[in-house]
């Protein structure tokens, strides 16, 4: 499967309404028949749209006026004065519905656009992540937990304390303990400012770690690297998953490991290397378009590798290669990832923006995690990659309860 290429994005910014609204209108004594009438009235959505021609935005604003629903547009768009032109569509599920319809009758971009918000707010199933022939991860209940196990000597988050094997293969088993459902093992730090090391070196850190924890624990295991030896060498040793923070722009040929292996890839963006990612002036046109476009490539670069659409997941790389207010955006749009429909892993845990809100250090950032944990959850997260795995599982079953209404423990 090949990602479209084409420039126009359809990106799910906010989505608002009750999940229960089923059990409510029973609760009130709704008739069956007026629930089926008025419950898609009770979904409300806000949807960005780029690169439309100022006759596509008219048409489009003019479309969605008749449906009920709204449309933001360029002043000069109206005026036919530019190019090019990002749109604004909010509106209820009935009236989204009723402007797909209307856009099946228009010229062919139009029609994909009204395709891709059907399929957006129609009730679909979360993308699966497949991480070996016979193992396939479900995001439908709750986020998927990954336990960072740093085996490394200047890791900007735990300073070491794991470098020690025996030390690591303790911690990967307390990070289960306490209810990961992933261990992501990483032997090179990537803070910002750090040079590297050989690919020896590394093998030598994460190998003895992985074949200990294989033998001694159930959950899968994850190889954090960007080197296809390092990766080759992890899966060969029981890893089932391999997480590069480059998105295959250090080492292409990961994505060849990945499909010789059927394991499964997660691909993030970043900023180039960490010595050079938060240096100079950061600056994207358009944040979320940018990361987007990049991750669209590196998926396409691990599907012409011979990788499985399903067995790819995306990372919007919080810190790498960003300024807190690009952290914050990043989270606050994490719907706008799902356009690429794959599963969205956020790894936020004590990253330099909850110092820059809290003015903590490292080691004082674990409220802040827990809450931006929390309030991941309920902007739709698939994975999230922690620290603090035992907070991270009680902020997540908090928030799912409230966002459900229901008292369920996983």
């Amino acid at each position: 499967m090949k990602m479209k290429g084409d420039n126009k994005r359809v990106f799910l910014l906010k989505e608002f309404g009750l999940n229960d609204i089923d059990r409510r209108f029973h609760d009130i004594g709704v008739h069956p028949v007026g629930i089926e009438i008025m419950k898609d009235k009770f979904k409300f959505f806000v949807f960005y749209i780029t690169d439309l021609s100022p006759v596509e935005c008219n048409i489009l604003k003019q479309e969605a006026l008749a449906c009920g629903a709204e449309a933001a547009v360029p002043k000069a768009a109206v005026e036919c004065k530019i190019r090019s032109c990002n749109v604004l569509i909010s509106g209820t599920k009935k009236e989204l519905k009723m402007l797909s319809d209307k856009l099946k009758l228009e010229p062919c971009n139009l029609k994909e656009i009204g395709t891709r918000i059907l399929d957006t707010i129609s009730e679909v199933k979360r993308p699966i992540l497949r991480i070996s022939k016979n193992k396939v991860i479900r995001f439908d209940d709750r986020p998927i937990i990954m336990g960072i196990l740093n085996v490394t000597p200047d890791s900007f988050s735990d300073g070491g304390m794991y470098f020690n094997r025996e030390d690591a293969i303790r911690h990967g088993l307390k990070l289960v303990e306490d209810g990961a459902d992933i261990i992501d093992i990483g032997g090179e730090s990537t803070r910002p400012g750090s040079l590297g090391i050989s690919v020896k070196e590394e093998t030598e850190r994460v190998i003895p770690v992985i074949k200990s924890l294989t033998r001694k624990i159930k959950v899968p295991l994850s190889i954090d690297t960007t080197k296809s030896e390092v990766a080759k060498a992890a899966v060969d040793n029981g890893a089932t998953i391999i997480n590069d923070i480059s998105g295959l722009r250090f080492d292409k040929r990961i994505a060849k490991v990945a499909a010789e292996y059927d394991c499964g890839l997660i691909l993030m963006h970043t900023r180039g290397r960490p010595k050079v990612m938060q240096k100079g002036e950061i600056y994207y046109k358009d944040l979320v378009l940018d990361i987007t476009k990049y991750l669209e490539e590196s998926i396409n670069i691990a599907l012409d590798a011979g990788v499985k659409f399903e067995n790819i997941a995306i990372d919007p790389g919080i810190g790498f290669g960003k300024r807190a207010e690009h952290n914050i955006q990043i989270i606050s749009n994490l719907l706008a990832f799902r356009s690429l429909k794959r599963p969205v892993l956020v790894g936020a845990s004590r990253k330099s923006f909850l110092g820059h809100i809290t003015s903590r250090e490292v080691y004082e950032r674990e409220d802040a995690s827990t809450a931006v944990h929390t309030i991941l959850t309920l902007n739709g997260v698939d994975m999230l990659r922690v620290h603090n795995v035992k907070a991270t599982v009680d902020a997540v079953r908090v928030s799912k309860a409230i966002e459900n209404n229901i008292c369920k423990i996983f």
